[in-house]
């Protein structure tokens, strides 16, 4: 590879953050990720900066440290929203959702993942549509609001039903903490 293209390099370490990840090693997996959005960057690739910032932001909440992936997240969305990029952006809204959970801000938590659910549903993905859903019931769970968390599972599970997926399981037995005769009664209770 010509050490000159930066944009293949950057390219290059945004695919081995992502293994990284994979591998449940996002301090491994941010240090790819920042080498990436460098080396997007002096490319004058936004998307591609766009994409190494969620990286580095995602990777920032597993570890722990989500007053930071916040500052860097805003900064994704903005990018990804000048680059025209949807489905960048519905990442970076869920991921603001889940350092703001973290933090306790329930509120912007749902905020956030409520952007998110709606823009996965624009572009149809529904799988991770469902995912956004289930985040947000866990959101309005832990804040206390277990009728919008119920809601929110209800229509996650659905959809991961329609898809047959396996997670379909977990946000059944997280029904089923709120009420078990509710998931029997809206066929949620359905073995898997």
């Amino acid at each position: 590879m010509d050490t000159g293209d930066q944009a293949g390099q950057a390219a290059i370490h945004h695919s081995l953050a992502t293994l990284w990840e994979l591998q449940d090693r996002p301090d491994r997996s941010m240090d790819h990720a920042q080498r990436a959005i460098t080396l997007y960057q002096a490319a004058g690739r936004r998307r591609g900066h766009a994409d190494g910032l969620n990286g580095v932001v995602w990777s920032h909440a597993l570890l722990g440290y989500h007053t930071q992936a916040l500052s860097w997240c805003e900064r994704a969305v903005t990018l990804h929203q000048q680059a025209g990029d949807r489905y960048g952006e519905a990442n970076a809204w869920e991921t603001l959702g889940y350092a703001h959970r973290h933090l306790a801000e329930f509120a912007q938590a749902a905020s956030c993942y409520q952007y998110a659910i709606a823009l996965y549903r624009d572009l149809g993905d529904r799988y991770h549509e469902a995912d956004a859903l289930a985040r947000l019931g866990e959101t309005q769970h832990t804040g206390g609001h277990p009728a919008a968390a119920h809601a929110a599972w209800i229509q996650a599970l659905g959809a991961l039903a329609d898809l047959d997926h396996p997670d379909a399981a977990v946000v059944r037995a997280k029904l089923a903490i709120l009420d078990p005769t509710t998931t029997q009664a809206t066929g949620a209770g359905r073995p898997a």
